[in-house]
């Protein structure tokens, strides 16, 4: 078998309490597979946030107010694009890859990574949180690959504001109209041994020559199923 090369990502699913064996080890026999499209406006807006932020920081010298678990951050750095920004796991061989959103220093030298996400809190984000905590780890781990000591892992939700109270005049101009956004911020505990054992989990899913067993309720599996049997029809 070829490097194996995973995303930060894709190592974060199987951190997952609904974790599907035989999705992931599907995915790296099929490489690629229908049915995973993600908007493009999310990271349209996600890289406006970034934008936002980093203008406050030129303009006032500090961290957003609204952020305030960036007030150690003095400034903002340049990411590595994801072809570089990776780091090999020598106990299982895989290569682990990363985009990170951001990037800050603080006094101290030490870093702080965050993760901007374009949604509301609700429960179904607390029941996605394992996935993102799971994602900034890898960047984590990742980072310190390279030297760097990471102080925290915040995780940034931006949360439009669709009141019906908030559609004031003011928000309306001639080509169209103004979205507030509220930041709710979690900061994500640093598990240095979640990592290597996702990587270990993940290695011996991958290069198993049979399918592992699917997930009980995995709805992927379902609906394969589903499409399996209508094409048998």
């Amino acid at each position: 078998m070829s490097e194996i090369i995973i995303s930060g990502k894709t190592i974060a699913q199987l951190n997952m309490p609904d974790f599907c064996p035989l999705c992931f080890w599907l995915k790296h026999r099929v490489k690629k597979t229908p049915y995973s499209i993600f908007p493009g406006i999310f990271m349209s807006i996600d890289a406006y946030t970034k934008k936002v932020v980093h203008t406050y920081f030129d303009t006032h010298g500090f961290a957003p107010l609204w952020l305030p678990e960036l007030k150690e951050a003095k400034k903002y750095l340049q990411v590595l694009h994801h072809t570089k920004f990776r780091r090999k796991d020598e106990a299982t061989g895989i290569t682990l890859s990363g985009a990170l959103d951001d990037l800050y220093e603080c006094e101290d030298g030490e870093h702080i990574i965050p993760d901007f996400k374009t949604a509301k809190f609700s429960a179904n984000q607390d029941k996605l949180f394992p996935l993102y905590a799971g994602q900034l780890n890898a960047y984590r781990w990742i980072h310190e690959g390279f030297g760097h000591k990471v102080k925290s892992l915040p995780l940034i939700y931006c949360e439009p504001v669709t009141g019906a109270d908030d559609c004031t005049p003011k928000i309306y101009n001639e080509d169209g109209f103004s979205m507030g956004f509220t930041a709710h911020t979690i900061l994500v505990d640093m598990d240095d041994a979640l990592i290597p054992a996702l990587l270990e989990k993940a290695r011996n899913i991958i290069y198993r020559a049979d399918p592992p067993r699917r997930a009980a309720d995995c709805q992927d599996c379902k609906s394969l199923d589903a499409i399996i049997e209508a094409l048998n029809v």
